[in-house]
């Protein structure tokens, strides 16, 4: 599945589409998604974390050029605010292969408004026999 995966995000490379999301069971029309693009980066260089629901994701990355000459670095970071519906508890992320973290939890089921039945309302007419 993974090969799959790579293979399709090479050809659409900043889209998921519902199926891929399900094999990787992600419910998209119930869970909550979002994604941070973050090409570039190595795995081990970027960092995902929580206080209470503000959801920091950000990368940090230095070299040094071949000759030991000259240092580069860069650094990149964004910040989501989870919506109070989201299970944070069931909160993960996932890095793909073109560098996109994907964002996705459970949200909490909302009631659903009862179905409301259509109800006639008399007209009463004065003045009239």
């Amino acid at each position: 599945m993974l090969e799959e995966l790579i293979r399709d995000k090479q050809e659409r490379p900043h889209q998921l589409t519902r199926e891929q999301m399900t094999k990787m069971g992600i419910d998209a029309s119930e869970d909550f998604v979002s994604s941070v693009a973050m090409s570039g980066f190595s795995p081990e260089n970027v960092k995902v974390s929580l206080d209470g629901n503000h959801l920091k994701v950000s990368a940090h990355q230095e070299w040094t050029s071949e000759d030991g000459g000259q240092m580069s670095s860069r650094s990149f970071s964004r910040s989501l605010k989870i919506p109070e519906t989201v299970k944070l508890d069931t909160l993960k992320t996932t890095m793909l292969p073109n560098g996109q973290v994907l964002i996705h939890a459970e949200q909490i089921p909302q009631e659903k408004p009862p179905e409301s039945a259509v109800k006639q309302i008399p007209i009463e007419f004065i003045g009239q026999k």
